[in-house]
C-alpha cells in the first residue's frame, strides 16, 4: 500500500480523536481485510502505547520499520543523549552484521546472548531502559518475545542452604524467552563469604552462556561504583558481559522537563511564567534550591517529591470554594526548600596525608594588611610543590596552596 492509500485508508477509520480504535476496525473489518489486513493482524505491534487504539504516528512507525519504532520510544525519555547514542550504536552493529550475512559475507553472529550492565544513580530511567530494550531484542530478532521479568535479590536468594539454586534457576526459566533485569545486582554479592547471593551469581552465569531462547538475556543494573564491585565478585561475569551502558544523572534543566510532564500527567499546570523560554525559571529553582546531592540520589525521583510538596503548598493557601488546578512560583520554592538534606556518602574518603611543600619556587609577598571596617581577609596563593600528584590537574605544574589569613600564614 503507498503511503498516500495508507493515510487516506487511516483518516477514512480514525475517530475525532484522531486514533483507530478496535470498534472501527470490528466494524469495518472487510475493509481493513482488503486494504491493510496488518491493522487487524499486527494490532498489538502497531499498538505501541497499549492504548488499545492506534494513532498516526506509530502506524507510521510500524510500516518504518526499528530505527523509527526507536527513535519513536526515544521521545519519550527525557535526556539522556549519550545513552541513546550507545543504544543506536549497539542497534547498528547487530543489523549491520544481519545485513552482511543476508549479501554473502560469513561473518560471526552473537555467539551468546548479548548481556548488559545498566550502571546509574536511582531515578535515571534504567527500568524504563529495560522495558525498551526487551523489546528492540525482540524486533532484531535476538529473543523469541519482548517478555520482561524484574527481579531484585528476594526473587533469586533464598533463606535456607539447597534453596536459593532452584530459586534462582525458576527465574531463569520463565524469563528465557525475553529478558532478565536483575535490578541492584551488586546485592547478591554484598554479603559475607557464605551468603546464598553467590550461589545465585554461580547460577546465573551458568544460563549466561546459553542462547537466548534457552536462557534470557540478562541486564544487571545499579550505582556505577557498585557494579563495578560487582563486577569483581566474579570474574566469570566479566568474561560474560557484553556491553554496559551508562546513565548520566539528570541536567536541572531535564528535572524542569520530567516536572511538568509529571505535573500535566497529574491534571494540573505550571504558572506561564515557569514554563516560558523552555522552563528557564523552572529549571533555574530547581538548581538554586535543591542540593546537588539529592538531585543525584533521586533524580527523576525528586520530581515526585517536588511536586507532591508543591500540591500541598498549593491547597494550603488555595480557596476551597474555588480551588485551582495552577501550581505557581511559589509552590515550586517552597517545595524544592522543603525537601530534606540527602545523607552522606556511605563510604566518605579518609584525610589525605600531611603534604611537604617545601621551599616555594616563587616569592609571594601577601598584602600589607587586608582588615577592612572590622573585615577579615582570607588570601590564597597557588604555588607549585614537588609532593603533589599531577593527576589532581593534569598538567605538568604540581599545584600547592597557601593561605593568608590577613598577613598571617595558616595554610601552607
Amino acid at each position: 500500500i503507498s503511503d498516500g492509500d495508507l493515510e487516506n485508508l487511516f483518516k477514512q477509520l480514525a475517530n475525532a480523536e484522531g486514533v483507530i480504535t478496535l470498534n472501527a476496525l470490528i466494524e469495518q473489518k472487510d475493509l481493513v481485510l482488503r486494504s491493510y489486513p496488518p491493522l487487524i493482524n499486527d494490532f498489538e505491534k502497531i499498538d505501541i502505547d497499549r492504548s488499545s487504539s492506534i494513532s498516526w504516528d506509530e502506524l507510521k512507525v510500524y510500516t518504518g520499520g526499528t530505527a523509527e519504532w526507536l527513535e519513536h520510544e526515544f521521545e519519550s525519555i527525557v535526556g539522556l543523549d549519550e545513552l541513546k547514542d550507545q543504544i543506536r550504536s549497539f542497534y547498528r552493529s547487530i543489523m549491520l552484521d544481519q545485513k552482511r550475512r543476508q549479501q554473502g559475507h560469513q561473518v560471526g553472529g552473537l555467539a551468546k546472548s548479548p548481556h548488559i550492565i545498566f550502571q546509574g544513580n536511582p531515578g535515571t530511567g534504567k527500568t524504563s531502559l529495560a522495558r525498551i530494550m526487551a523489546r528492540l531484542l525482540h524486533r532484531i530478532e535476538i529473543t523469541p518475545t519482548d517478555y520482561l521479568r524484574e527481579v531484585q535479590r528476594p526473587d533469586l536468594v533464598a533463606e535456607h542452604v539447597g534453596q536459593t539454586g532452584p530459586k534462582t534457576q525458576a527465574v531463569i526459566e520463565d524469563a528465557k524467552r525475553g529478558v532478565l533485569f536483575i535490578d541492584e545486582a551488586y546485592r547478591l554479592s554484598s554479603g559475607s563469604k557464605n551468603d546464598f547471593g553467590r550461589e545465585a551469581i554461580e547460577t546465573l552465569m551458568g544460563a549466561m552462556n546459553e542462547t537466548p531462547g534457552k536462557a534470557p538475556v540478562m541486564i544487571f543494573a545499579g550505582y556505577k561504583q557498585d557494579m563495578a564491585e560487582f563486577m569483581r565478585a566474579n570474574e566469570g561475569l566479566y568474561r560474560r558481559i557484553s556491553y554496559t551502558f551508562d546513565f548520566s544523572d539528570y541536567t536541572p534543566e531535564d528535572l524542569a522537563l520530567i516536572l511538568e510532564l509529571l505535573t500535566t500527567s497529574k491534571g494540573f499546570t505550571l504558572e506561564p511564567a515557569l514554563i516560558q523560554d523552555d522552563r528557564r525559571e523552572l529549571a533555574r529553582i530547581i538548581q538554586e534550591h535543591t542540593a546537588p546531592r539529592a538531585r543525584s540520589l533521586m533524580n527523576g525521583g525528586l520530581c515526585e517529591r517536588v511536586f507532591d510538596a508543591a500540591k500541598q503548598n498549593l491547597d494550603a493557601r488555595d480557596d476551597p470554594a474555588l480551588p485551582s488546578v495552577v501550581l505557581g512560583a511559589q509552590d515550586i520554592l517552597a517545595a524544592c526548600c522543603a525537601l530534606p538534606t540527602p545523607p552522606e556518602p556511605e563510604h566518605l574518603p579518609g584525610p589525605l596525608p600531611p603534604l611537604d611543600m617545601g621551599p616555594s619556587p616563587v616569592a609571594v609577598a601577601p598584602p600589607a594588611s587586608g582588615r577592612a571596617g572590622g573585615q577579615v581577609n582570607l588570601w590564597l596563593v597557588i604555588t607549585r610543590a614537588a609532593g603533589l600528584r599531577t593527576v589532581v590537574c593534569g598538567s605538568s605544574v604540581v599545584p600547592g596552596l597557601g593561605g593568608y589569613l590577613d598577613t598571617r600564614v595558616v595554610v601552607r
